[in-house]
């Protein structure tokens, strides 16, 4: 997915939408806090300042969060171990699939 993201941006700096997925060791509740902390540090190594990224909406249940960042600085986040995989925001139903989950 990383591949898609980098042939749609327009350079390694320009800011891509994901969502990402963390591992369910995370409480849904510390999702926001383990995701902002993640990038802030990763943007801190980069040399970037806070403002190059945008952590959006945590969502529990699928232990996800959308984040808007250059592609380099996505790629140093998902290297973390809470993080397993993400999606690009733009696809579409056909795409994607939402399978029920039993609670």
């Amino acid at each position: 997915m990383l591949g898609r993201l980098a042939a749609k941006a327009a350079s390694s700096d320009a800011p891509v939408e994901a969502e990402l997925f963390l591992d369910e060791a995370i409480a849904p509740q510390d999702i926001d806090t383990v995701v902002q902390r993640a990038v802030a540090a990763a943007a801190e190594a980069a040399g970037l300042p806070q403002s190059s990224f945008a952590v959006g909406t945590a969502r529990g249940l699928s232990r996800s969060v959308s984040v808007t960042a250059p592609l380099a600085l996505l790629r140093t986040v998902m290297a973390g171990k809470e993080f397993t995989s993400l999606l690009p925001s733009d696809l579409s139903s056909d795409e994607a699939t939402i399978r029920p989950v039993k609670q």
